[in-house]
């Protein structure tokens, strides 16, 4: 199936061997832009990838996190 990545992003969906992904912004993306549009990706990005290193750390430490 197609992922439209603005009803996407940010949610955390079933992944391969029962992992979960989270999708995001391709980290390409905001290099291309300029200005308050290149800061606000930008920022989504490193927010989501935040996301999915404390959803890992959580899992190994056995502890189940908020979606």
């Amino acid at each position: 199936p197609k992922l439209k990545i603005g009803e996407q992003r940010g949610r955390w969906s079933p992944g391969p061997h029962g992992s979960e992904v989270l999708a995001t912004y391709h980290p390409s993306y905001p290099l291309r832009l300029q200005g308050e549009a290149f800061e606000r990706v930008f920022g989504i990005i490193v927010e989501d990838l935040a996301r999915a290193w404390q959803r890992a750390a959580d899992a190994e430490a056995g502890h189940s996190a908020p979606d």
